[in-house]
This record gives structure tokens, C-alpha cells and sequence, in this order.
């Protein structure tokens, strides 16, 4: 069994690594942050947190999907305890290699790496059973909480733009990326 502190080498990365303006880490170390806090536009590193998270009891919907997805993992991971795990692999440096699996194929006992495993190849794909509910449960709130965090992305980059647009001056050349097409126009409220 491997320590906790250990890091971790992220072989799919499936969300960007929280920016660099917040803690001081090594570069290579994944930044984990309190959910529930990032839910409010905080971000407290999640480790020691708990008890001081003045989110703890909060209700909102937010919140709640947070809540509603430790119990989801809680339930599920009370499952894998029951199979019969192999040993993780081990990079020569000693850290972890991340190799996920198949949820609904490890719910049923059979491991069978995600990547390249199909949702219409997986022959639990249409499965009803409790577990498999469990894991689409997981899967329906992940997505929703990561359309809210870029959601939350979006509106900062918003804010950023905006505030990027008020501190132009009078003979500023303005640059306007509207998907691949670029926009370049001089501002035209010079005096003549």
C-alpha cells in the first residue's frame, strides 16, 4: 500500500491544475483544493481545512452536489474494498503512475483499463444493477461540477477582460480574438 503523500504521476488528465497564484508548491505536486470553498470563488488548499471551512453546513445547491458526491464515492469505495485489488504500479522515481480503470467493470469485478474502453464497448454499459446506478450517479454530478467550475472559469475571465478594457488608453491598438478570428482596430477617439 502506498503513502498518502506521495505523488502522483497523472496519466489522463481529465481537468486543468488550479493556477499558480494561490500556494507554493513543487511544480510537479497536484494542488487539491476544498470544493466546497471553490464553490464560494475560495481556494484553500483542502488538507487541514475541514474544521475551519466556514462552508462546512452550507445548503446551496452547490454545496450540496459536493456532499451528495463523497457519499456516492464513500459507497463506492466500500465496494472496491471487497475485490481482490493487484498491486499498483510503481514508476522508476517511486512515485504513483495513475492508471484508472473502469468504474462499472470494477464494480464488477473485472479490470479493464479506461483508456481506449469504449462506453458502447463496455459490456456493463447498459448494467441497472446498484453499483452501476452508484457509478452514473458519480459520473452525472462530476460533469455537473465540472461545467460549474468552468462556468466559474468563464465569468473570471470575464471580469479579467473587462477590466482589461477599462485601462485602455486614448491611442491603444485593440485586439479581439473572436474564435480564429482576430480583430485588430486602433481606437478611434483621438482628437484631431
Amino acid at each position: 500500500m502506498h503513502n498518502q503523500e506521495e505523488s502522483e504521476i497523472d496519466v489522463v488528465a481529465l481537468s486543468p491544475a488550479p493556477s499558480q497564484n494561490s500556494y507554493n508548491n513543487t511544480q510537479n505536486e497536484k494542488k487539491y483544493f476544498c470544493q466546497r470553498c471553490l464553490n464560494h470563488d475560495l481556494q484553500y488548499p483542502r488538507k487541514g481545512h475541514k474544521p475551519v471551512c466556514k462552508y462546512a453546513s452550507c445548503t446551496c445547491s452547490d454545496c450540496i452536489m459536493v456532499e451528495q458526491r463523497r457519499q456516492l464515492n464513500n459507497m463506492l469505495s466500500k465496494s472496491k474494498l471487497q475485490l481482490v485489488e493487484s498491486p499498483r504500479e510503481t514508476a522508476a522515481n517511486g512515485r504513483r503512475v495513475r492508471d484508472p480503470q473502469c468504474a462499472r467493470c470494477r464494480q464488477h469485478g473485472i479490470r479493464v483499463p479506461l483508456r481506449g474502453h469504449k462506453r458502447v464497448l463496455c459490456q456493463f454499459a447498459n448494467c441497472k444493477c446498484e453499483m452501476c446506478e452508484l457509478v452514473e450517479d458519480r459520473r452525472s454530478l462530476m460533469a455537473k461540477q465540472i461545467k460549474l467550475r468552468r462556468d466559474q472559469q468563464r465569468q473570471r475571465n470575464i471580469m479579467d477582460d473587462r477590466h482589461s478594457l477599462d485601462s485602455i488608453g486614448e491611442n491603444d491598438i485593440i485586439v479581439i480574438s473572436v474564435g480564429l478570428l482576430l480583430i485588430v482596430c486602433r481606437d478611434q477617439r483621438t482628437h484631431h
